[in-house]
């Protein structure tokens, strides 16, 4: 058995089994295929021995930044690997043992824990506190751990709390859904053609360009070199591969419509004038915003916003 001392604890590495532990929290990871081109790795980021529902999907905790991925070349799940920021915003994560042991002997840079505090109050009894990583509550316990999609400063003690909102949350964000087609692929005249719909629905293209809670998109009336009109496509993606790493989260600049506080109650006007960094606590968890207009829109009154932005044209 080995023992190997690394900033965010003690690895422990016994049989292809790897363990780092803090304040209640473990990563574990196996590796399958070693050696091989197909090498990758299944990981499991564990709180008090209880693994980490993929509900979170992007997390910071006392131990290190991890994301949830699907399956590896050998069709054994991925599950929770460590991600590090990159300066261009995009992320890099480990696919092989090596690079495993960089992240964790300090040699990746952008691999973010949640800092260390000293606990002046007692910790918030609340499942989560809404805040930005770079601004950590003074309630939160040290075990706390930042879930990045949500905005959200997580309580761990309240976890089955957090994953309920969260689940009621992902039901209203389902009605959301991107497809797309991919014309000349894999050539220099490569382009693609996209579609944002809401309850299976097309949103109309006079907004051309809005936050909603599966991305940031921008509606592209012109043709692309191999095919039909492109229509709606996530924010700066040019080919299938940009709009794979941005539906996957990989780039940090892809942004979302995050709720902060608990919906009480949802407004039933058109739309509500407001920056998107000051969400109104009345949008409901299926709005999005409307970055040209600077409105917040209720998409169950989107005939009605429609009629507003051709009323304010004509003035």
């Amino acid at each position: 058995m080995k023992f190997i001392q690394t900033l965010s604890g003690i690895i422990l590495m016994t049989s292809g089994l790897f363990a780092g532990s803090m304040q209640g929290w473990d990563f574990q990871y196996e590796v399958n295929l070693p050696g091989t081109r197909s090498e990758s790795i299944t990981g499991r980021l564990l709180y008090n021995g209880i693994e980490l529902p993929k509900d979170f999907m992007h997390v910071i905790t006392p131990i290190g930044e991890y994301m949830f991925h699907s399956l590896g070349y050998s069709e054994r799940p991925i599950k929770w690997l460590p991600a590090a920021l990159r300066e261009d915003g995009k992320y890099d994560a480990p696919r092989r043992e090596k690079d495993i042991q960089r992240f964790f002997s300090g040699e990746v840079s952008g691999f973010r824990k949640c800092p260390v505090v000293t606990q002046d109050t007692a910790p918030s009894n609340e499942a989560y506190i809404p805040r930005k990583f770079e601004e950590r509550p003074k309630q939160a316990g040290a075990d706390w751990f930042y879930a990045v999609k949500q905005g959200w400063w997580v309580n761990p003690k309240k976890m089955d709390e957090v994953v309920k909102t969260l689940s009621q949350n992902a039901e209203k964000t389902q009605r959301w859904s991107y497809q797309y087609e991919v014309h000349l692929p894999g050539t220099r005249s490569e382009s693609i053609s996209g579609k944002l719909l809401y309850n299976g629905v097309e949103l109309s293209k006079e907004f051309e360009h809005v936050i909603t809670p599966i991305g940031e998109y921008v509606f592209k009336p012109y043709h692309g070199f191999g095919g039909p009109p492109i229509r709606w496509v996530p924010h700066s993606a040019m080919r299938e591969e940009d709009i794979k790493k941005l539906l996957a989260g990989k780039d940090a600049s892809f942004r979302r419509t995050v709720v902060t506080t608990p919906v009480t109650k949802s407004s039933n006007e058109a739309y509500i004038s407001g920056k998107f960094e000051e969400r109104p606590k009345q949008a409901g968890s299926d709005w999005f915003y409307a970055v040209k207009q600077g409105w917040w829109v209720n998409p169950k009154k989107i005939d009605e916003a429609i009629k507003e932005l051709a009323r304010s044209e004509k003035k």
